[in-house]
């Protein structure tokens, strides 16, 4: 019994060391996260500008 919990104890702090390395990749991806957000924002307001029904601006 005592073999089990050092041995879950040790894949436990292996796992959090782990953890911490994969950071980098997480700003990366919150970068893209953001580009893309930013990209849909402006696509977004040219929908708006633009969409026209019947020849006139439909607001929302």
């Amino acid at each position: 019994m005592t073999v089990l919990i050092i041995i879950l104890l040790a894949c436990a702090v292996v796992l959090f060391l782990l953890s911490f390395m994969q950071k980098g990749n997480s700003k990366q991806l919150e970068n893209e996260m953001e580009e893309i957000a930013s990209q849909l924002m402006q696509e977004n307001f040219e929908l708006k500008k633009t969409r026209v029904y019947s020849g006139k601006y439909i607001e929302d």
